[in-house]
C-alpha cells in the first residue's frame, strides 16, 4: 500500500530542504554576499517550485503548444500558442531571476554572477525541464548581445531580453540546425543578402526552439559571396515584429511532435526575406555562436543534474511511503543501496557543474590565472560535464522509474515525463560524439587534458584530516595514472583519438568528482560533521574497488553500500567520530 499523503508532504516539500549538499556546493562556488542576496529568494523558489511550479508544468505539459496558422478571416498569422498555465508558469519563473540578474545592476550597482542564475535554474529544472530551454535561448541571446553587439544594437535590445517584468521582456532562440547539416553547422544553406542597405535572410530552419514566441532569435546565415564552411558564416539578430510593429517575413511550418520537453514550441521555419542585424563581426559569426554554445553546454548540464535531483526526491518520498512484504520500503538494503548510489552520483554531478560555472564567473570578473589555465581547463570541462551528466540524468531516471514499479511507467506520476524529457539531454547542444571531438581539439589547442591533471593534481596536494588519507591515496593513483593514459593516447594516430577519447574523459569525469567530494569531505571533517566523508566513501569504493577477481573480497569485506542512509539520503546530521566509526572496514582495509 502507498500512504499518499505521506508521499505527497514529502514530494512537495521545498526543493532547497530537499537537497543535502545544495548549501554546501553553493558555499563553494558562489560568493558569501550574492548567497546572502539569494537565501530569500531562494527559500521562496523552492516553495514555489516544488508547488506551484510543478502543477503549472504538469498542466502545460498535457496540454501542449499548437501552430495556429491563420485567423477566421483566412489571413495568415503563424501565431504559436501555449497553454495558459505555461505563460504564468514563465511569468513567474522570468520575474523570479532566472535570466535578469545576470545583466542588470543587483547589488551595489554589480550584476550577478552566473551561480545566482544558474541556482535559480537548477531548482526551476527540478519542476519544468521544458521551459528551462527557453530560459537558456534568452539568456544566450542576451549574453551575445552583450558581448558582441554594437553600442546601440546593445541599448536598444538587450534591456528587453533582459527583462525584469515579463510583459517587457523579450524571449530569445538561437537558430542553426537545417535539414542540410545538423550537427554539421558548417553546411549551413540559409543565405544573408544586403537589399537597398538591408540585410535579409533566406532559407529554412529544421529545429526551432521557441520558434514563434522568440522575439528575438540569432540566427546564422551565410552572406553573399562568403566561404563555404564555418568560416562563412555571419551571425545575425532577427526580430519576430519590425519596428512599426509588422510582422517579420518567417513562414512557420509546423511545430515538432517530440519525445519530451512537451510544454514548449519547436518549430520548422523558413525566413522569406526576413530583416536581419549583423552582430559583430559578421566574418566571424560561427565563433561568436561557438562561445555561445559553451554556455548552453552549461545550461544543459544544470538541466541534467536538477532532471537527477527531481526524479531522486521522487523515489526517496515514495520509498518512505509504500509498504511492501510488511515493511516500509526504504528500510530495506536493496533499495537503500540504491538511493545512495543514486544520492552520490547526484551530488559528485552536481558539484562538478557548479565548479564548472565557477570557472566561468572567475574568468568573466577577470580572475583567471595569468597562464591562461583556468580557461583551458574551462574549455575541457564544458564538454565533457555536459556529455556525462546528460547520460546520466536518463539512468538516473530509468533507476527512478525502477523504483517505483508500474506506477514510475505511467504518466500520472512524474517520473515518466522527467523520463522522457531527460532523452533531450545527450543530444541537444552536442551529441557525445561530437564533445568528444570538441575535447580532442582542446587538447590539441590549448593542452587543455594537462591543465585538467595540474589542476586536478594542487587539488590533491592540499592536507586532509587522516580519515581521509587512503581516500585521496586512491585519487592520487587514478589522476597519476590519467597522466600516462592522456600521453598514450596523444601517440594515437588522429582517427584512432576520436575512438578511444571517451575512455579518458571518462576517467577524468571521475576523477575531477572525486577531488570535489574529497574537498568537501576534508571540510566537513575538520568541523566534526560526517557526511562529506560517508559520501566520498561509498563514490570511491563504487568506482575505485577492482573488479572480477581482484575486487570481489573487498567488496564482500567493506562496509555494506546501505550504510549511512539517513546521512547521505536524507541529509540527516552525523558526527564525523559516527562516520568513521561505520567505515571503519574500509580503514582496517586501508592498513593492511
Amino acid at each position: 500500500m502507498l500512504d499518499y499523503q505521506a508521499y505527497l508532504s514529502a514530494a512537495r516539500r521545498s526543493y532547497v530542504e530537499q537537497d543535502p549538499s545544495l548549501a554546501s556546493v553553493l558555499a563553494t562556488t558562489v560568493a558569501p554576499e550574492w548567497r546572502e542576496w539569494m537565501a530569500p529568494r531562494l527559500a521562496e523558489i523552492g516553495r514555489a517550485a516544488a508547488t506551484r511550479w510543478n502543477d503549472l508544468a504538469t498542466t502545460a505539459n498535457e496540454q501542449t503548444p499548437r501552430l495556429r496558422s491563420h485567423n477566421r478571416w483566412g489571413e495568415r498569422i503563424d501565431a504559436v500558442e501555449v497553454h495558459p498555465a505555461y505563460d504564468q508558469l514563465a511569468r513567474e519563473v522570468y520575474e523570479a531571476g532566472v535570466v535578469w540578474p545576470r545583466f542588470n545592476p543587483v547589488l551595489g550597482g554589480q550584476k550577478a554572477p552566473w551561480g545566482v542564475v544558474f541556482t535559480i535554474g537548477y531548482l526551476l529544472s527540478q519542476a519544468e525541464q521544458g521551459l528551462f530551454c527557453p530560459v537558456c535561448l534568452t539568456a544566450g541571446t542576451a549574453w551575445l548581445i552583450e558581448r558582441f553587439s554594437s553600442d546601440e544594437q546593445r541599448e536598444a535590445y538587450l534591456p528587453r531580453v533582459a527583462a525584469q517584468s515579463y510583459d517587457d521582456l523579450w524571449e530569445g532562440a538561437m537558430f542553426l540546425t537545417e535539414k542540410a547539416g545538423g550537427s554539421d553547422v558548417g553546411a549551413v544553406e540559409t543565405t544573408a543578402k544586403l537589399v537597398d542597405g538591408e540585410w535579409r535572410l533566406a532559407g529554412d530552419k529544421w529545429f526551432s526552439s521557441n520558434g514563434g514566441r522568440a522575439r528575438a532569435m540569432m540566427v546564422l546565415a551565410r552572406p553573399e559571396g562568403a566561404a563555404m564552411g564555418t568560416r562563412g558564416l555571419g551571425l545575425f539578430l532577427v526580430p519576430l515584429h519590425l519596428a512599426d510593429g509588422s510582422r517579420n517575413a518567417i513562414r512557420f511550418h509546423r511545430l515538432k511532435d517530440k519525445l519530451g520537453t512537451k510544454s514548449m514550441p519547436s518549430a520548422e521555419l523558413t525566413f522569406e526575406g526576413a530583416v536581419a542585424y549583423p552582430v559583430g563581426d559578421i566574418t566571424r559569426g560561427f565563433n561568436h555562436m561557438a562561445e555561445m554554445l559553451n554556455l548552453s553546454r552549461l545550461y544543459n548540464a544544470v538541466a541534467s543534474v536538477g532532471n537527477m535531483r527531481r526524479t531522486l526526491n521522487e523515489a526517496i518520498a515514495y520509498t518512505h511511503a509504500r509498504t511492501a512484504f510488511g515493511h516500509v520500503i526504504d528500510n530495506y538494503p536493496l533499495v537503500r543501496a540504491k538511493l545512495i548510489e543514486l544520492s552520490v552520483e547526484q551530488e559528485a554531478s552536481f558539484r562538478l557543474v557548479f565548479e564548472a560555472i565557477a570557472y566561468l564567473d572567475r574568468l568573466e570578473a577577470g580572475q583567471g590565472r595569468e597562464d591562461r589555465r583556468d580557461e583551458a581547463v574551462l574549455r575541457v570541462l564544458t564538454p565533457m560535464a555536459k556529455f556525462h551528466t546528460g547520460r546520466e540524468a536518463v539512468d538516473a531516471a530509468s533507476a527512478a522509474a525502477e523504483i517505483l514499479g508500474g506506477n514510475g511507467y505511467i504518466e500520472d506520476w512524474p517520473i515518466a515525463r522527467f523520463f522522457r524529457d531527460a532523452q533531450v539531454l545527450p543530444i541537444w547542444e552536442g551529441t557525445t560524439n561530437i564533445l568528444l571531438l570538441d575535447v580532442l581539439r582542446a587538447f590539441a589547442k590549448e593542452s587543455a587534458g594537462q591543465a585538467l591533471l595540474c589542476d586536478l593534481g594542487e587539488r590533491l596536494g592540499k592536507p586532509v584530516p587522516a580519515a581521509l588519507a587512503h581516500l585521496r591515496e586512491v585519487l592520487v593513483g587514478e589522476v597519476a595514472d590519467l597522466e600516462h593514459h592522456l600521453a598514450a593516447l596523444g601517440a594515437l594516430p588522429d582517427p584512432e583519438k576520436s575512438v578511444h577519447v571517451k575512455g579518458w574523459a571518462d576517467r577524468a569525469v571521475r576523477a575531477f568528482q572525486g577531488v570535489l567530494l574529497l574537498a568537501t569531505a576534508a571540510e566537513d571533517v575538520e568541523a566534526g560533521r560526517g557526511r562529506g566523508l560517508l559520501v566520498l566513501s561509498s563514490f570511491v569504493r563504487r568506482h575505485y574497488t577492482p573488479t572480477g577477481a581482484a575486487g570481489w573480497r573487498t567488496r564482500l569485506t567493506a562496509p555494506a553500500p546501505h550504510l549511512g542512509f539517513e546521512a547521505i539520503v536524507r541529509g540527516e546530521a552525523v558526527s564525523a567520530a559516527e562516520a568513521i566509526e561505520l567505515l571503519r572496514g574500509d580503514l582496517a582495509a586501508a592498513g593492511r
